[in-house]
């Protein structure tokens, strides 16, 4: 709340006048909700809420389930974290050369993947040592997928970036904040958490699957109307 009002006092308008009365209306603002947009902006909230579920649950599992010291989970979850900087960091050296829906699957795929292990874990009692470099999947499927998944749903909506951005956020944080307490729930937390972060990464994958077909939808009937008056 006091963000909200110090933004409204303190922040000034950042357009200019031709700029926001070209931009201005709920037309243009319902405008860059096109199901790509939606799509891609579910991919990367569900794909962030399976990270959340890492988050949560990562205290219980290293120390509790491995029985690590709360010295030892701190390194192990530091660890992680660089490892999800460092994927970051590759992704944005290795976009110009890959295109980013590809990307985006693999970020996604590492994130079910995971999912699938934490519930084998879970259900078939597979050692869990195993842990550690599932978490690990997490953290590199994340790093791969946040910066990927935004910047697709953000090229859906250039004509209203600050919008869609905001829109953007706005959406992963209140599913994040959502999903963060589901972890806890039930009497069998390696099970639940294994649900909850399998369910949040098959719904990002199936929305990235939503999107690569609105894309090509919308590029088709772009190409259809280009080429209409020709024909």
């Amino acid at each position: 709340a006091l963000t909200c009002v110090a933004v409204l006092v303190l922040v000034p308008e950042t357009h200019t006048v031709q700029k926001r009365r070209s931009q201005s209306g709920f037309r243009s603002s319902v405008a860059i909700f096109t199901p790509s947009f939606i799509f891609y902006t579910l991919c990367l909230a569900f794909a962030f809420g399976a990270y959340i579920a890492f988050v949560s649950a990562a205290p219980f599992l290293y120390q509790v389930v491995i029985g690590w010291s709360p010295l030892e989970s701190g390194y192990m979850f530091a660890g992680q974290a660089l490892l999800m900087t460092l994927s970051s960091f590759a992704t944005s050296r290795i976009v110009m050369r890959v295109p980013t829906r590809v990307l985006l699957g693999i970020g996604v795929s590492l994130l079910v993947c995971a999912g699938l292990i934490s519930l084998l874990i879970a259900v078939a009692g597979y050692s869990v040592t195993l842990y550690p470099p599932t978490l690990a999947l997490v953290s590199i499927g994340i790093g791969i997928a946040l910066p990927t998944a935004m910047a697709l749903a953000l090229a859906q909506a250039r004509a209203a970036a600050g919008l869609a951005s905001a829109t953007l956020g706005f959406i992963q944080f209140i599913l994040a904040s959502s999903i963060a307490p589901l972890v806890s729930l039930g009497s069998a937390p390696l099970v639940t958490f294994a649900v909850v972060l399998t369910s949040a990464a098959g719904i990002a994958i199936l929305a990235f699957v939503l999107g690569g077909i609105s894309d090509r939808r919308a590029q088709s009937r772009s190409a259809s109307l280009d080429g209409g008056p020709s024909a």
